[in-house]
């Protein structure tokens, strides 16, 4: 759900190899990213932006929901324009209202179980991890997972 820069491009570069993973039974996959800044986004939105254009070329356009959010609004129209067109409307200003995503990714996912995996700071890790651990609407169920490099 939440990543640092090498965790984020190992899972986005592997994603491009969709067959893969299809063992594993993954049908749809919420990839949420919170930087400071919109810089952390620009080497990253080329990858982002490919494996959308693949999987709408493939009629699944909807198997990867993409969320970015960054805290630091300043340099915002960089990012946003012809080029990156599909991020557009995934690019949020602030930080993610973790419990109304966790409710509307239920929502989606009823009777199911949804993996979340973390590889950022340790407070939103522990909320994640709380918000994983607690009982949902809809049946569904959350798995934690963390990546720590520190």
């Amino acid at each position: 759900v939440s990543c640092n820069i090498s965790c984020c491009f190992t899972v986005v570069s592997s994603l491009k190899l969709i067959d893969a993973w299809k063992p594993h039974k993954l049908r749809r996959l919420y990839f949420v990213w919170v930087c400071r800044d919109i810089q952390s986004f620009h080497w990253f939105a080329d990858l982002l932006c490919a494996l959308y254009d693949k999987l709408w070329k493939e009629n699944r356009p909807d198997y990867l929901n993409i969320r970015l959010f960054v805290s630091q609004s300043s340099g915002i129209q960089e990012i946003i324009g012809e080029k990156y067109q599909m991020l557009n409307s995934r690019l949020f200003i602030g930080r993610p209202q973790w419990k109304l995503l966790f409710d509307e990714i239920a929502k989606c996912n009823r009777e199911k179980t949804v993996g979340v995996f973390c590889c950022g700071p340790k407070e939103i890790s522990k909320t994640l991890h709380k918000l994983s651990n607690r009982k949902h609407l809809f049946g569904a169920r959350f798995e934690y997972n963390k990546e720590s490099f520190s």
